[in-house]
């Protein structure tokens, strides 16, 4: 592909605008008609890999585990619906080892129920009750910190029945790093 100035390469990923956690890592090659008379060393600021501080799951890429008590069903978002209570684990792979803000995105419906989120024996939020009047969006909802590794790469929902309130409906866990 020949070029006078410079070239410009975009791949699309994730549903809409770039949504999806990815790393890509590119390597181009330049061949001129001549040899070239100078040339630049790379320096660590141009071999700074960028990682970003922000990483949103999906419903629909969302890893479960279902602990029993709670049916699960993936519409607009992922809806947990349960008679008396229930657990649902979410595996948070493919991001870094670090300290993290875990915040959601759920719906507050007249038939919604309670939740709690914990991260392997640590409580991370108490009981959120999601029953309301009417049906509301809530966006960015902090429910606690984690600290990522390897062993402790996910987060559990338990879910209980709230006076006839029988579903939590789940649409986004985002994760926004903590600076150290």
């Amino acid at each position: 592909m020949s070029y006078e100035k410079e070239i410009y390469h975009g791949m699309e990923h994730g549903e809409v605008k770039n949504n999806f956690p990815v790393d890509y890592t590119s390597v181009g090659f330049f061949y001129a008609a001549q040899p070239l008379q100078g040339r630049e060393e790379p320096t660590a600021e141009l071999r700074t890999v960028y990682q970003p501080t922000e990483h949103i799951y999906f419903p629909q890429l969302m890893q479960l585990s279902l602990g029993g008590g709670v049916q699960v069903t993936n519409e607009r978002g992922i809806r947990m619906t349960t008679q008396h209570g229930g657990v649902v684990r979410i595996m948070l792979n493919d991001v870094p080892e670090g300290k993290y803000k875990v915040l959601i995105n759920y719906f507050e419906k007249p038939n919604g129920a309670d939740f709690q989120v914990w991260q392997r024996q640590k409580q991370l939020s108490g009981w959120i009750s999601t029953k309301k009047d009417k049906e509301v969006s809530k966006d960015r909802v902090h429910v606690g910190d984690i600290n990522l590794t390897e062993q402790t790469n996910s987060v559990t929902f338990h879910v209980r029945n709230n006076n006839g309130g029988d579903q939590f409906e789940l649409g986004l866990i985002i994760l926004e790093r903590i600076k150290e």
